[in-house]
């Protein structure tokens, strides 16, 4: 039973760093959840030297997000504390005199909203017959000395709640079993306060008073006096009241505001991206499509080429296989650009390390390995997809960058209507802009026809349209032409021991090298980082003693919550009656100090989730404060492959600029970020996701963080170096291997 709290500017705490300043509308706009779900807001004391006016906006403000809030989890409980009467200094009184006690007049019963405000005092329990139409629960504060009373509203869910009220410091709880409770209110009602206290028990049942007992009324005239006092001065100063109707990103746009993902301008970095990762040009493909002159991994080769001095291999050595493509007629291909992959392994030794394949562009390649480790060493060598089916991948991202289909469900009441959404949409009728204001990310909505673009509820992926051209499917058939093996003959070869004196040999023309390689299952950094085995739970929870680790991304960044959650029992995971796919995800070891937390990133997320949960990832870096006990985890690809690429660079640029910010202010900040991996494909996940589409957004991603201080767990060459089959979601004992290195980064060894 988590309670957060968070403080509001204006909050006179000593300090409190810009990244933890949330204003109580935004944060109640982030609420999603309904029955078990428990706000409780407070706002007042630190108002009193602005004009009325600045109160009322805030209120104002609260009080649509209030509604916002009701309107689409009508079950959830809001309670609201008001002010009280303080002890007076002349100082303290000139800026927080009980002359001026704020109100919360803006959530009235106005245009029909089932809001609320109880008046403290005698007349208290009168108002509770009102209070009963109404979601929102009042616990009023502004009394005098130990006077108190307390309203409920019938929507809270029967059971015993009981209330403590410390006048002067008003620490609400509410002792209730599987309920969450969102605290905002001032600095006074901190726990560091020790001040006397007055407890007032009530029991709901069905929505109606069992017990009530509320402390004796004291010093009524004078609390009569402050109320007149308060309304007249309301009454000054309404005037001086204006709002603005500001233009939010919900509202509709007009058609030339439409952002065309195809045909922006390129900056100069983006530019040089797009160079870094140009794959070479096919011939067009003929009209109707053959699979004649494609390429055939049945006629197709490769041949490990001798040692480059003679003799035998040995630990250090570099190994080369030449690899030759051929047609379905069983001629040699006379131009490059296919996706091949290449590994060396050991079944026995459990050992294996990813090849670097380099394209001659005249239907030969060259597969490059270090060789690691003593013993037999066998080659493998896969076409992934064909030159031919590149041209098809290509095309598509270019033409159809809308093939993934997305949706909104809009609601108000009891109206509701569906509409399409996306990155990029042609503006042939009005348009909801829900472009991020902080990131500058688009996202549009068609509007609906009789609902506004404030009433979006969910996000949610539609099928995929399949836009190939005639034929052009057979360019993707797995097992014939889409990530097949190529044979050859004579792909063992036996390394021996390293050499004394044995010169390092290191390639001329395949860079980078490897990430790290597995030998008897384990992950081996090279070049790196020092990877330790944490085997068992006692290992694992100590390396994470007192550390925050905040996870965003997809579903294969969840994995390691889910295994975290899994091998550590003490690690105990909080309900938050989220979405299974995209969270958010909560587990804590309160023994430990440890809180593993999990979000996955905005659109074009291919989940289920609200629209209020919907939080980009550069957002959330920026609602962080960091430092040495902060571990940041991120992964972002598998929901861009439809996308051209000037798309998810534009993405990473945000997020790369959200890290600086970050590290910037916390130096100490622990940034972890995982690659994409090779999966299994078929036709469906060929033309969202394939290989190649991962392959350009991880050469993206790895470009765009160089030289930062970051880390990468390399989840291409750990997927592609193991012996199981490759898979979007990596088998265990991948994953393990992959938590391993993350807390290598966190723990190192010590020197």
């Amino acid at each position: 039973m988590p309670a957060l709290f968070a403080c509001t500017p204006t909050c006179n705490i000593n300090s409190v760093p810009t990244s933890e300043l949330h204003y109580i509308a935004s944060e109640a706009d982030r609420l999603v959840r309904s029955s078990n779900t428990v706000v409780v807001l407070g706002i007042w004391s630190h108002f009193s030297t602005f004009p009325i006016a600045v109160y009322m906006q805030r209120l104002k403000s609260t009080c649509r997000a209030v509604l916002r809030l009701l309107d689409r989890a009508p079950n959830t409980l809001v309670v609201i504390r008001t002010g009280n009467l303080r002890t007076m200094t002349f100082m303290f009184a000139m800026t927080n005199s009980d002359w001026k006690p704020q109100g919360l007049d803006g959530f009235r019963d106005d245009d029909q909203q089932q809001l609320v405000l109880v008046i403290a005092g005698h007349g208290a329990l009168s108002h509770v017959q009102r209070a009963e139409r109404s979601p929102v629960l009042v616990l009023t504060a502004l009394v005098v000395n130990l006077d108190v009373a307390v309203a409920a509203a019938p929507t809270a869910i029967p059971g015993k709640f009981q209330i403590q009220t410390q006048i002067k410091n008003s620490d609400v709880k509410y002792l209730r079993e599987g309920k969450s409770f969102f605290f905002w209110r001032s600095s006074e009602v901190s726990d560091q306060h020790k001040l006397s206290v007055n407890w007032c028990e009530m029991e709901i049942r069905a929505g109606k008073w069992r017990k009530f007992s509320a402390c004796r009324l004291k010093y009524t005239a004078i609390f009569l006096f402050l109320v007149v006092s308060a309304v007249f001065f309301l009454q000054r100063n309404i005037n001086v009241l204006k709002f603005q109707n500001k233009t939010t990103p919900t509202t509709p746009v007009p058609n030339h505001q439409h952002i065309n993902c195809s045909h922006q301008q390129l900056s100069p970095e983006e530019r040089r991206l797009l160079d870094s990762i140009a794959w070479p040009e096919t011939p067009r493909l003929p009209v109707p499509i053959s699979l004649n002159m494609t390429s055939d991994p049945a006629h197709s080769t490769f041949t490990i080429l001798p040692v480059r001095a003679g003799g035998q291999w040995h630990v250090g050595d570099e190994l080369e296989a030449l690899i030759q493509i051929g047609d379905f007629q069983g001629r040699p291909k006379q131009f490059g650009g296919d996706f091949l992959v290449a590994r060396l392994h050991d079944p026995e030794l459990l050992a294996g390390v990813a090849g670097r394949v380099v394209d001659h562009l005249n239907g030969s390649y060259t597969a490059v390995f270090p060789l690691l480790w003593e013993g037999r060493a066998q080659v493998e060598v896969i076409l992934v997809h064909s030159s031919e089916a590149i041209t098809v991948l290509h095309r598509l991202n270019r033409e159809h960058p809308g093939r993934m289909a997305f949706n909104s469900l809009f609601r108000s009441g009891s109206v509701s209507e569906t509409t399409v959404c996306n990155v990029c949409l042609p503006p042939d009728q009005p348009l909801c802009n829900y472009t991020d204001l902080h990131t500058g990310e688009p996202w549009f909505c068609y509007k609906p026809r009789n609902l506004g673009c404030d009433t979006r509820i969910n996000h949610f992926r539609e099928d995929v349209k399949r836009v190939l051209m005639a034929k052009e499917e057979i360019l993707f058939l797995r097992g014939v032409n889409m990530k097949v093996f190529i044979c050859a003959s004579g792909s063992n070869i036996a390394v021996l021991p390293k050499e004394q004196g044995q010169p390092e040999v290191k390639s001329s023309t395949v860079k980078p090298e490897p990430a790290g390689y597995y030998y008897q299952g384990a992950w081996q950094a090279l070049g790196g980082a020092t990877i330790r085995q944490f085997n068992n739970a006692s290992a694992i929870s100590q390396c994470l003693t007192d550390k925050v680790v905040h996870m965003y991304g997809d579903s294969t960044i969840r994995q390691w919550f889910e295994h975290l959650s899994r091998v550590l029992p003490d690690l105990k995971g909080f309900n938050l009656h989220s979405t299974k796919q995209c969270g958010p995800f909560i587990a804590v070891d309160i023994a430990r100090n440890i809180m593993v937390k999990f979000h996955c990133h905005a659109p074009p997320i291919r989940s289920t989730i609200s629209s209020f949960d919907l939080r980009y990832i550069a957002n959330e870096l920026d609602r962080l404060v960091g430092g040495s006990n902060t571990v940041v985890v991120f992964t972002i690809w598998a929901h861009f492959g439809t996308y051209p690429v000037e798309v998810y660079i534009r993405r990473l640029q945000s997020i790369r600029r959200a890290v600086l910010r970050l590290l910037d202010r916390a130096p100490d900040t622990l940034v972890v970020i995982r690659t994409g991996n090779p999966k299994a494909l078929n036709l469906d996940v060929a033309l969202i996701n394939s290989d190649w589409y991962s392959l350009q957004r991880d050469k993206v991603l790895r470009a765009m963080f160089k030289g930062l201080n970051v880390r990468l767990v390399d989840a291409w060459d750990m997927v592609l170096a193991h012996h199981l089959p490759h898979d979007l979601h990596p088998p265990p004992p991948i994953i393990k291997n992959m938590i391993d290195v993350l807390l290598s980064y966190i723990c190192p060894p010590k020197k």
